[in-house]
């Protein structure tokens, strides 16, 4: 792109956008330039934070769940889960792929996919488009294994969602990997895992306290300091993982009966 065409589509930003987006933006561009969020964002363990998760929203009973899906959609949501179980998932409503959690190692800091100096892992994805990397790691699959939980109470579907958080876990420390670089894709899995929280709280496969409760704020941006973003404030592309003005949230299970869960943030 020539400089004359970078000049245009940055005045066009602004009268779009807006001059405190775009200097929003700029400021983020600054950070990931001179190091900022690489260092204030440092890879590692970290004690958990304080705080409890609380229960999102009201559930509905089974048997009101099975009646509005009807036999028809029952079958559906058991098979769509079923194929999750089986390690396969629909990325977009597409034919079933392999559930992939993982990149290849050695994972770098997610500022060097940002800035281009690392490359993105693509291969061997349907298309060389890193939506399509992201996609499994938000965990969408994860509210089919929880309806088909919730309707079924078979253990084998909060197990299968289990497993998989914990290779996303192992296999994607914070601040490493490509899975790291955008605020709103960490914002998407979050949601996943406070709703997978409170569905499995139940379930036989879930009480393995402290090693599956305790893990799951690991996977969260609280535990190494990094400030889930307010994604109200710009309008770039890729909405920066930090923010001046994003609020760290925190999350623990309440141990006892009812599985009360409270949320800080």
């Amino acid at each position: 792109m020539s400089l004359f065409s970078k000049l245009v589509n940055a005045w066009k930003a602004v009268l779009q956008l807006g001059p405190a987006q775009v200097g929003l933006y700029l400021l983020y561009r600054l950070g990931l330039w001179t190091g900022h969020y690489r260092r204030v964002t440092a890879n590692g363990e970290t004690p958990a934070a304080v705080g409890e998760l609380a229960a999102v929203l009201p559930l509905p009973a089974p048997e009101d769940l099975e009646r509005v899906l009807g036999e028809a959609g029952k079958q559906a949501l058991l098979a769509a889960a079923d194929e999750v179980c089986a390690g396969r998932v629909r990325l977009f409503g597409a034919d079933p792929l392999p559930l992939q959690l993982t990149c290849p190692a050695p994972l770098a800091h997610w500022t060097a996919y940002e800035r281009g100096k690392m490359p993105l892992p693509l291969q061997g994805l349907p298309l060389a488009d890193v939506k399509f990397l992201w996609e499994p790691a938000r965990f969408g699959w994860a509210f089919l294994l929880g309806r088909a939980h919730h309707l079924t109470r078979e253990p084998r579907y909060a197990e299968a969602f289990w497993s998989r958080f914990e290779t996303f876990d192992n296999t994607n420390p914070p601040g490493m990997g490509p899975h790291w670089m955008s605020g709103q894709e960490v914002a998407l899995r979050l949601m996943a895992y406070v709703w997978a929280g409170q569905v499995f709280a139940a379930s036989p496969a879930s009480p393995a306290w402290p090693p599956r409760w305790r893990r799951m704020p690991g996977a969260s941006p609280p535990r190494w300091s990094m400030p889930v973003p307010s994604t109200t404030i710009t309008c770039s592309p890729k909405p920066p993982p930090c923010s001046r003005r994003g609020l760290p949230f925190r999350m623990t299970r309440r141990q006892g009966a009812g599985a009360t869960w409270v949320g800080a943030g």
